[in-house]
């Protein structure tokens, strides 16, 4: 019995190490239009490049001009660590403002701005705005704990450590038994 819990630790051990550990929070890496970038011609899409994979749910970018007028057309597109917000023609200071779920489920937040054409008297700095409110976010299904990856991830490792304890314990306890019997049957039998 105790060699068939350790085991069964030294496998549950192998499993824990080798299965992909809860990666570190996703973060913006860059943006196209660059932050604070100044444009010739208006882009067609917004770009937000991140560390690692964000989820389809809770994704939005919302995209104004200085008076308000939003620019922003159609749903935000993902593909892997990248979003994208297709974008009306517009000048002057827009700002963006986005929002995103990495896939560890944690939730970003920001905001930037660019110029198309020349700067006006409204500078590309001065368009700090709020970040995107859940409010604001496309109505989808919200990320949950039966949807998020770092709960599948976890699930199983969990009910490992927790099975291999419940057996260890019961080894160990069934050993200090067995060690006991031992000293009671020699007793006896002096």
């Amino acid at each position: 019995m105790r060699r068939a819990a350790i085991a069964l630790l030294l496998a549950m051990g192998a499993v824990l190490l080798t299965a992909p550990m809860a990666s570190a929070h996703s973060e913006l890496l860059s943006t196209s239009p660059a932050r604070d970038g100044v444009l010739a011609a208006p882009p067609t899409e917004v770009v937000l490049t991140f560390s690692t994979a964000v989820q389809k749910t809770g994704a939005a970018i919302v995209v104004t001009t200085a008076d308000g007028t939003r620019l922003d057309d159609g749903p935000v597109t993902r593909d892997g660590a990248r979003m994208i917000q297709r974008v009306k023609a517009g000048s002057g200071s827009v700002n963006v403002r986005w929002r995103a779920v990495s896939d560890d489920g944690h939730p970003l937040t920001g905001t930037f701005g660019y110029q198309v054409g020349a700067p006006s008297g409204d500078s590309v700095a001065a368009t700090t705005q709020a970040p995107v409110s859940a409010a604001q976010v496309p109505a989808e299904r919200p990320p949950t704990a039966e949807s998020s990856p770092l709960y599948r991830r976890l699930l199983g490792p969990a009910a490992l450590v927790i099975a291999g304890l419940a057996l260890a314990i019961a080894a160990w306890r069934s050993g200090k038994h067995s060690k006991t019997n031992e000293l009671v049957s020699k007793e006896h039998q002096s």
